[in-house]
């Protein structure tokens, strides 16, 4: 009589469990991501095995219990304490130079959306008129215009003699919003210096760019994981922004944001700020054209065999 069983993998061995115990084995992680196998003979070997073996394993499956939830509990703690550290910490209000900032704005190339404006009028409004550290998360899709909104609060904070950080995940990423920032901010404003560190950058280069941020030279910093680096110093930072946070872990996340959830439910409790972008632009739209266009057919063709994004988010944060 043929028999079919879950096979479970281990370290030293499999162990193979009948359907009919099936009940026996708990999915403690769906998501795919590579975990470290336990051991059939070690101490933290989970599962099905011999019966004399089951008070030890009862022993560190509880251990192991004990030790998560340590490690949970000091999250908790320190989570607590980043956020009410936050709330007591105060500022001076950024100056406005309304005319710098004209010029800057009408270098866009294109008019902003009703959702645009209203989130780069509450961000210049949390960096100019309230003393509290601005901790402001906007949501919107690809394309909408978010990057657009982060340079506006960007060029406010430069303007006052602050630097700016922006940390994204990936470095082609990151290197995409390096070109952005030097389209825009070089071109009319050539005294703001923009440094690129990810780790296709030259070290020689990085050294440098490092030695200009700590000295202030250096007004704008794009990079990855290498922001949060010991050995990046800045002189005077003014504005961090997280973009793609969705994307980031909850460590090195800790400085500046959380994770998404966590994020949208302190603004559904009233914790922290957000910022929504609804609406398309108008050149994104022009440039895909009417729904019957051949345009508009390859696009509905390619998303229709592809997994679509969702929500992207950037979160922006100054202290100072």
């Amino acid at each position: 009589m043929c028999k079919e069983f879950v096979v479970l993998e281990y370290r030293d061995g499999d162990v193979y469990v009948p359907l009919a115990h099936l009940d026996l084995i708990k999915v403690v992680d769906s998501e795919n991501i590579p975990h470290r196998l336990d051991s059939l003979s070690g101490s933290t070997a989970f599962g099905v095995t011999e019966s004399g073996r089951n008070t030890r394993l009862r022993k560190s499956m509880h251990a192991a219990r004990v030790k998560t939830r340590a490690k949970i509990r000091k999250q908790l703690v320190n989570l607590n304490t980043l956020y009410a550290n936050r709330l007591t910490q105060k500022r001076a209000v950024f100056p406005i130079d309304p005319e710098a900032e004209q010029r800057f704005n009408n270098s866009c190339g294109f008019k902003l959306t009703r959702d645009q404006q209203r989130a780069t009028d509450e961000m210049l409004a949390d960096l100019s008129k309230c003393t509290r550290p601005m901790d402001r998360l906007l949501c919107g899709d690809v394309g909408f215009g978010k990057t657009e909104v982060a340079m506006r609060a960007a060029f406010r904070v430069l303007a006052a003699g602050k630097q700016v950080a922006l940390l994204a995940p990936t470095t082609i990423l990151a290197q995409q919003h390096y070109q952005t920032f030097r389209g825009r901010f070089e071109e009319s404003f050539p005294n703001i210096k923009i440094a690129c560190l990810t780790r296709f950058a030259r070290r020689a280069t990085v050294l440098e760019e490092r030695e200009m941020l700590s000295s202030g030279e250096m007004s704008i910093a794009v990079g990855t994981h290498m922001l949060l680096g010991d050995s990046v110093q800045f002189k005077d930072l003014g504005l961090l922004i997280v973009d793609e946070e969705n994307r980031w872990g909850c460590e090195p996340k800790g400085k500046a944001s959380n994770e998404v959830s966590r994020c949208r439910y302190l603004n559904h409790v009233g914790n922290t700020d957000s910022s929504h972008l609804a609406s398309c632009p108008q050149w994104a739209e022009g440039y895909v054209g009417t729904e019957n266009s051949s345009a508009w057919a390859e696009v509905r063709n390619h998303a229709s065999g592809t997994e679509r994004r969702g929500c992207c988010a950037q979160r922006y944060s100054n202290r100072n």
